[in-house]
């Protein structure tokens, strides 16, 4: 049993305790923050709230020294589990008393206040930016030393500029081609892209290629990628252009056998026996011998009778002077005629 002074001190602490909840309840509705009925699940809420608080306690102190009190409090609610001691209790609830609207204002802009505090690492960012910053932080950020918390703004920072320049870098190749990549625009006009671009520009272009479609692309990649576009390559201007796209298709996928095979053709031939993509189609032989196929069988099927009635035409002399020709620049010929006669 209690006597009356033991009754009385524990009735006072049981009343500053339904004081901290009460007080408490007047921040209810914001952020995390909702209205509690017990001590307990009211400082349930207020470790929510430290979570929820993407700034170190030091820096807060530092910066917003009215609230320097109410920090050292929740971090000890933090590292303790509670308050402690009476005495503690009783300085919280003056805190939250005397400091309502200060905390109130804290609690209500704190993303604000970070990019505030954090300006010198959010330079050339934009308040929603630095806001997106914040809202990705780590719960553990209130408890955090602040070299530490400054080196992971800094990082998430240059995330976010990349992230806006890679944006920049979409917009203007969109722009420029229709399309978000350089794989859709192949895919669209069934042509690979760099069939468009000079050899020399291969790699530039792709780098430029791979940056496009990379979902985290580096700064450097992303540097490199606006400075090519910036340099006005010119199959840029090819890009929406059908007749250059065609143009470029046959010269590079089709050669010799343009008189064979029509792009269309050439083009079909190659997507009804190449699984890959046409982005790839440029690279490897798979592309270009389904290209000769389709030659090899328009020629068989009738395209080369042209070639025997213009044969039936010549004189012996002419015939013979045309066979020289082909037995002296092609090999395969060559090969042919000396297996025939039994020359090998």
């Amino acid at each position: 049993m209690w006597n009356q002074e033991t009754g009385e001190e524990e009735i006072s602490k049981l009343i500053v305790q339904y004081q901290i909840v009460a007080a408490s309840n007047r921040f209810a509705g914001y952020s995390t923050f909702d209205v509690t009925h017990d001590y307990l699940s009211c400082i349930t809420k207020w470790k929510e709230c430290a979570r929820y608080t993407h700034i170190p306690s030091l820096v807060i102190q530092e910066k917003a020294p009215e609230l320097r009190a109410w920090v050292q409090l929740l971090r000890e609610i933090i590292d303790d589990g509670g308050l402690a001691t009476a005495d503690k209790k009783r300085k919280f609830l003056a805190v939250l008393t005397e400091k309502h609207v200060e905390i109130q204002d804290f609690l209500d802009n704190r993303a604000t206040r970070f990019t505030e505090y954090f300006a010198t690492s959010l330079q050339s960012l934009d308040v929603d930016a630095g806001k997106r910053i914040y809202a990705g932080l780590d719960h553990s950020s209130f408890s955090k030393s602040k070299s530490d918390f400054v080196r992971e703004v800094n990082e998430a920072a240059d995330r976010e500029r990349a992230s806006l320049r890679a944006t920049q870098l979409r917009i203007k190749w969109n722009s420029l081609s229709g399309f978000d990549n350089a794989n859709l625009w192949s895919d669209h006009y069934s042509t690979p892209i760099l069939a468009l671009v000079p050899a020399s520009e291969h790699q530039q272009a792709k780098r430029l290629f791979a940056t496009l479609k990379a979902f985290s692309p580096t700064d450097a990649d992303i540097t490199a990628s606006l400075a090519y576009l910036d340099g006005h390559p010119s199959f840029v201007l090819k890009l929406k252009d059908p007749s250059a796209i065609d143009e470029a298709f046959g010269r590079e996928m089709i050669g010799q056998y343009h008189t064979l095979v029509t792009v269309d053709e050439a083009r079909q031939a190659i997507r009804s026996s190449v699984p890959s993509e046409p982005y790839e189609w440029i690279t490897g032989n798979a592309a270009r011998s389904a290209v000769k196929e389709k030659a090899d069988h328009n020629y068989l099927s009738g395209a080369n009778q042209a070639l025997l009635n213009r044969i039936d035409e010549m004189d012996d002399r002419q015939a013979k002077e045309y066979l020289k020709r082909l037995v002296q620049d092609k090999l395969d010929v060559g090969v042919q005629m000396m297996d025939s006669e039994g020359m090998l």
